[in-house]
């Protein structure tokens, strides 16, 4: 497991492809914690299997709250590599439905019968909704 950045609240490393990012056998928290030689390794967001790519996880309590609300209140951007090494970013707008697709004409996987034709590259919104609200969250909702 390749470690990129270490310090006492997180760490981030390179998911290889194929690996699951979630706390399962064989998992990168698993490859983590045997790399770093401790258990307090904690998982705080996913990447599918077949994505390579930078994972940052909690290395206490406080780090994996802290990076979880950094993700529920959006502060994260995500960025994409394409096919050709440029950079794809994804700035969703506000109530972005979920299931909505953005193209990327021309960033995709080559034709394996001609290189010359590229396809487009499309990155999907997969919303994701908490378990639980806080009186406040449930306040905002309800006046929404």
């Amino acid at each position: 497991m390749e470690l990129l950045y270490l310090d006492k609240d997180i760490v981030v490393c390179i998911k290889p492809p194929r690996v699951l990012s979630t706390d399962e056998p064989g998992g990168v928290p698993e490859l983590v914690r045997q790399a770093l030689g401790t258990e307090d390794v904690r998982t705080v967001h996913r990447l599918d299997r077949v994505v390579s790519g930078l994972m940052v996880l909690a290395r206490n309590a406080q780090a994996a709250s802290d990076l979880s609300r950094q993700i529920r209140e959006d502060l994260f951007k995500k960025e994409y590599m394409a096919i050709d090494g440029t950079k794809v970013v994804v700035d969703a707008p506000e109530l972005t439905p979920h299931g909505k697709a953005f193209f990327f004409k021309g960033k995709g996987m080559p034709h394996p019968n001609n290189p010359n034709i590229v396809g487009d590259y499309a990155v999907v919104i997969n919303h994701k909704l908490p378990n639980k609200l806080t009186n406040e969250q449930k306040k905002k909702l309800k006046d929404f």
